[in-house]
């Protein structure tokens, strides 16, 4: 009869290993705890989710460094948290810089009137 072989892979000692077809002996030396495995590291992901986390911290990077004064934390949620500050800080002043053009457009329109 036809037996179907089943290779293995595990991880150990920092990579993957391919166990051979007919290892039940290694297998069970790995169950058994006899072989040390170790869990894989963060950077067993797929080069575009790497490249995706990359150009995501150089954004926050990029975003922390137009911050004035940023909070010393360097996390995600602080740095978005900062930015939210200051975006409202810069409507402010906007906000009062508009009523101040306005006022003094104002000044100019009642001395133009009174020349004329």
């Amino acid at each position: 009869m036809y037996e179907p072989r089943i290779a293995s892979v595990v991880y150990q000692d920092g990579e993957w290993k391919k166990l051979p077809d007919n290892s039940s002996s290694d297998m069970m030396k790995v169950l058994s705890g006899l072989v040390k495995l170790t869990k894989p590291s963060v950077d067993f992901h797929f080069p575009g989710q790497r490249a995706r986390r990359e150009e995501l911290n150089s954004k926050y990077i990029a975003l922390r460094q137009q911050i004035p004064n940023p909070s010393t934390k360097r996390d995600r949620s602080s740095i978005v948290k900062d930015a939210i500050r200051y975006i409202h800080e810069l409507t402010t002043t906007v906000d009062e810089l508009r009523i101040l053009v306005e006022k003094k457009r104002k000044r100019n329109d009642t001395r133009e009137m009174e020349e004329g």
